[in-house]
């Protein structure tokens, strides 16, 4: 009994592992099961010019990152980019308006850069919603 014990939880730890280096996909369930669907993150740009990283989240295999721009008063334009650099760029970043949004494939929401061109007073905001 103890022997088996132990081989599962070599074989769990294993699974594990592979999910987190996103070398396979954790099994799917459904809310049912008490797990949720998909995951919204926001990220919060205080200041124009000074780009923001997204949150330390690991994205597994087969999962797209939903970037949404929020409403917002006004028509400030949100930016997004792979790295801090690229955001700053003209060239090497893609631009979003209120309530636009476009589909990428990361593996960290970190790998996500934002900024604006201009803060709303009540602030300027992007969605990362990762779902299946």
């Amino acid at each position: 009994m103890i022997q088996e014990l132990i081989r599962q939880q070599a074989t769990t730890n294993r699974r594990l592992d592979a999910i987190d280096q996103n070398i396979i996909e954790p099994p799917r369930r459904t809310p049912a099961e008490g797990i949720d669907e998909f995951l919204v993150r926001v990220v919060q740009v205080v200041t124009v010019g000074t780009p923001v990283r997204g949150p330390d989240v690991k994205v597994p295999k087969g999962y797209g990152t939903l970037i949404r721009q929020r409403a917002h008063v006004g028509t400030p334009v949100g930016y997004f980019a792979g790295s801090q650099g690229a955001v700053r760029n003209n060239a090497q970043r893609s631009e979003l308006q209120d309530g636009e949004s476009v589909t990428v494939f990361v593996s960290n929401l970190k790998n996500i850069w934002v900024d604006a061109d201009s803060i709303p007073a009540a602030g300027f905001f992007i969605e990362l919603i990762v779902t299946q």
